[in-house]
């Protein structure tokens, strides 16, 4: 029964908007496909993740989850089917019909290598600067989190780190969109730097997302693409959760690869993806504490740098320590919470309702909104320009409006994000309201 639940509210959380918007066109569903089978139905039902916890504890957080992601999916019809008042302003409209202007296009088009190149020499001036690169790092795991010995070279240069970093994140994808747009291999190849440079940080996600969601635009317009893009999505999640253990064997870093040492396939792939064991543990630490409830301090800590106590990362961290305020020597950037905890750790059993039910809403919107944006695109006859438009459009969906939806855990690096995501679109201050007459391909 607990199985059930979990897995149940998992697939809710990662693909309840099929239920408003069941298509072909629902990528980010698709997407999500391969993420909720690596991280939550190999774990529970292959690699038996909940046998190492108290029964009690895992039945209390199937029942955390279920009601959260219950109250989740009814915030997602609501916002979708109901007209919210502000949900505009929530969402940000024009933002979306930036794209449909063939400025826009061209001043993404003319500004992102330049932005890229900009982020890259960044980053190495940073590494430089450091002294070090994770990816080659003694520790690799303390030096992708600057922790321990880490720590005192990366604090002076944080700040353009990060910015760094969140630039080639974005150009990663926009590049690829642009790419398309023009048939310049020049921006693939660079978008192909991004991705190196990306790997050597020792973050998987932004490395590998770029390539996800291009192919997963392609498999809206060509047909031949969509069971590829299916089976592509179904591969490398899985291959994800071995990153490391590929990275410490092709590099030779026992580090990374003897994380896996002594499980089997699914007990490997689990270790890659910890979700479910890591909100089991999150659960048990606050519990352990005496429930303290934040008050929705952890919605609003991330925007404040430096290890803030209400960070979402650092109280995370805090929680299943034991109430270790000291993370400085931990290799770890914080456990992966999910929403029905942040809820409940802040609000208790009220936030589980409430929270949920608000993040749905917003997600709710947010989906309408991008469906109505991408049906603009159709008038569009050059296939080309049509899929790059909708890589940025889902871009933004995931990376602009998933980052709304998840306001409980909003943090600076998310800000940071969003404005440089506005300033591809509104760069360009002498951009008419002239909408782009394409020509056929």
């Amino acid at each position: 029964m607990n199985e059930t639940m979990i897995i149940c509210s998992g697939l809710i959380f990662s693909i309840g908007t099929y239920i408003i918007w069941p298509s072909k066109q629902n990528i980010l569903a698709h997407i999500k496909l391969g993420f909720v089978f690596t991280s939550i139905i190999i774990p529970v039902l292959l690699a038996d993740v909940l046998k190492e916890f108290d029964e009690n504890l895992v039945t209390r957080f199937s029942y955390i989850s279920i009601i959260s992601a219950i109250f989740y999916l009814l915030g997602i019809l609501y916002g979708f089917y109901f007209k919210i008042p502000f949900q505009k302003s929530i969402i940000g409209e024009l933002i979306l019909k930036r794209i449909h202007h063939e400025e826009v296009v061209n001043f993404i088009s003319k500004y992102t290598p330049s932005i890229a190149i900009f982020g890259i020499l960044l980053i190495f001036l940073c590494f430089a600067a450091f002294g070090f690169i994770p990816a080659f790092s003694e520790n690799p795991f303390q030096a992708k989190f600057f922790r321990g010995e880490y720590k005192a070279a990366y604090q002076p240069f944080a700040v353009p780190y990060r910015l760094a970093y969140q630039l080639i994140s974005i150009c990663s994808v926009i590049l690829l969109a642009t790419f398309f747009i023009k048939n310049r291999k020049f921006y693939l190849y660079l978008s192909f730097v991004c991705f190196i440079v990306l790997l050597l940080t020792l973050t998987r996600g932004p490395a590998a997302y770029a390539l996800i969601l291009f192919f997963a635009c392609l498999s809206i317009y060509y047909k031949k693409w969509f069971p590829i893009f299916i089976i592509f999505v179904s591969i490398i999640y899985p291959l994800g959760s071995l990153f490391y253990w590929f990275l410490g064997n092709i590099f030779d870093i026992k580090q990374l690869s003897s994380i896996y040492n002594g499980y089997n396939i699914w007990e490997s792939i689990a270790a890659g993806s910890p979700d479910v064991p890591d909100q089991i543990n999150f659960l048990k630490g606050f519990e352990g504490l005496g429930s303290p409830l934040s008050f929705g301090k952890t919605f609003f800590g991330g925007l404040v740098p430096y290890n803030y106590f209400w960070n979402p990362s650092v109280y995370s961290l805090y929680i299943v320590n034991n109430g270790s305020a000291d993370i400085s020597t931990l290799s770890s950037g914080g456990v992966r919470v999910g929403l029905p905890l942040w809820g409940y750790s802040s609000f208790g059993w009220i936030g589980v309702i409430l929270v949920s039910f608000l993040s749905g809403t917003i997600w709710g919107i947010s989906t309408k909104y991008i469906k109505k944006s991408l049906q603009r695109l159709n008038v569009i006859s050059n296939m080309r320009l049509k899929v790059g438009s909708a890589l940025i459009l889902f871009y933004i969906y995931d990376n602009v409006f998933r980052l709304i939806s998840e306001f409980y855990i909003f943090s600076i690096y998310s800000l940071v994000s969003i404005l440089i995501i506005r300033l591809f679109l509104y760069g360009n201050m002498l951009i008419k309201d002239k909408p782009i007459t394409p020509k056929n391909s």
